[in-house]
């Protein structure tokens, strides 16, 4: 899936405030979502992932956790 608009060199930042607003509307917790990723991470380290996911790979795996669209989480 590519995404041409994203440059590779350029600083990604998560937007957490979505990820934890679309957490709270599916009624997932943090230890729900860390057992969605792959591989399947506790609870402390799904809140680390969420405030600082640098890496595409992981944000994608949110955005399916979460159904959105991995775009939607990069601000």
């Amino acid at each position: 899936m590519p995404y041409n608009n994203l440059r590779r060199d350029s600083k990604m930042e998560i937007n957490t405030k979505k990820i934890t607003s679309e957490m709270k509307r599916l009624n997932i917790t943090t230890e729900m979502l860390g057992q969605m990723l792959k591989p399947p991470r506790t609870r402390q380290a799904a809140a680390y992932v969420i405030e600082n996911g640098k890496t595409f790979s992981v944000i994608e795996q949110i955005a399916k956790a979460l159904n959105l669209d991995p775009k939607d989480l990069i601000i």
